[in-house]
């Protein structure tokens, strides 16, 4: 969060330690059983957190930030750091992706932004008991069904050297702009559901770029994160209540962006009417009761290479986050997971009334110079479209 003041440490690490959420997250931890199922326990003292602060001069999150691993196991699950600028402050707020999803995150933040939230639904979930006959074959179903939609041949980004640092570009459309780009959804994409138009139009821009590489043209496989908890819901907080979307996007249709839009729509909503999403989730429920080389005999190629060509999901609008300890906040930049392979991940989100778009890749794999090209080529697909 880039906010328009300086913030002190001092009043953010006392906010972080008034809040009931944070009070709880400190508490919690993830405990391997004999058998080794995690399961999540709350320990009887919490480990108080510590804000990094960072001093700076760009308005780049520093590189030790981009490029933490957090250990899950040792101390808390999550950190602060805060970047001092010379006449503001930027806020980053991290955490394990096993501990939190973008909803249970956001409910955090606001827990320290309102000394008035102490109440909370729902901590720990109550997953769905279901027979372990009835999860098996959704584990057989999910399985089949991503055996069928990963055939070969399929994009593979090969890295081109060993620099794995980390970095990302953002794109921010103006309201005018963002306004445009909806109509253009609701009057292309099924149901006006965003995925299928912003995929589309990201992928015609990122084969412009594979082409110019030099790669083969072929199909991409990308998994999509789909939220499991019932519209309006506050809870649950811990964990990632998550399944999968997984969109084949066909090398044949990458010249037409209608037919691409067509096509993802009909595979988005054919998943739905099967249950793909509920089945996916039941399989890597019963999958905590296997043998972890089980998964990945799953969701990786024979050879234990990925099976995506890129990555790509939505986060949550921040429209509410105007302000924090009181400053105003002038943007927010949320960031997937560090992943690699592919290489390449794209996230969409709203905030201010303005569609968002960060790309964030490894140079492994991609230059900075290609990643500005290819922000560039997307911003031409979305706006040239509503020229």
């Amino acid at each position: 969060m880039k906010l328009d003041a300086t913030l002190p440490q001092n009043k953010l690490e006392k906010a972080i330690s008034d809040s009931s959420y944070f009070q709880l997250l400190e508490r919690t931890r993830i405990k391997f059983q004999k058998t080794g199922i995690p399961k999540w326990i709350l320990q009887s003292e919490s480990e108080p957190s510590f804000v990094v602060s960072h001093n700076s001069d760009s308005d780049e999150i520093p590189d030790e930030v981009l490029e933490r691993h957090i250990p899950i196991s040792g101390g808390n699950l999550f950190r602060f750091d805060l970047v001092q600028h010379p006449t503001y402050s930027t806020v980053i707020f991290s955490w394990h992706h096993i501990l939190l999803d973008a909803f249970g995150a956001s409910h955090a933040l606001a827990s320290i932004n309102d000394p008035q939230i102490t109440h909370i639904p729902t901590y720990f979930g109550n997953e769905k008991r279901e027979s372990k006959r009835k999860q098996w074959s959704d584990l057989m179903t999910a399985k089949n069904y991503l055996r069928a939609t990963t055939k070969d041949p399929l994009l593979k980004i090969e890295p081109r050297h060993k620099n794995a640092r980390v970095a990302y570009k953002e794109k921010r459309f103006s309201v005018e702009e963002t306004a445009n780009i909806r109509k253009q959804i609701n009057a292309t994409s099924r149901g006006g559901v965003e995925t299928p138009y912003l995929l589309a139009n990201i992928v015609m821009a990122y084969q412009q770029l594979l082409s110019q590489r030099g790669e083969t043209r072929k199909d991409i496989w990308v998994p999509i994160p789909m939220e499991q908890r019932k519209s309006g819901a506050t809870g649950p907080i811990i964990g990632n209540w998550h399944s999968l979307l997984f969109f084949r996007i066909k090398a044949n249709l990458m010249d037409d962006k209608t037919a691409m839009v067509k096509d993802l729509s009909s595979q988005l909503f054919n998943q739905v009417k099967l249950g793909i999403p509920q089945k996916y989730a039941n399989m890597l429920r019963l999958l905590r009761h296997l043998p972890i080389p089980f998964y990945y005999k799953l969701v990786k190629r024979p050879n234990g290479e990925s099976l995506t060509g890129m990555l790509y999901s939505q986060s949550p609008s921040h429209e509410g986050l105007s302000s924090f300890l009181g400053c105003q906040v002038l943007d927010t930049t949320p960031l997937p997971p560090n992943t690699s392979p592919p290489g390449i991940s794209f996230q969409i989100t709203t905030f201010d009334k303005r569609l968002k778009l960060i790309v964030q890749y490894s140079e492994s794999y991609f230059s900075e110079k290609e990643i500005i090209d290819l922000l560039k080529a997307i911003d031409k697909e979305l706006i040239g479209a509503n020229a």
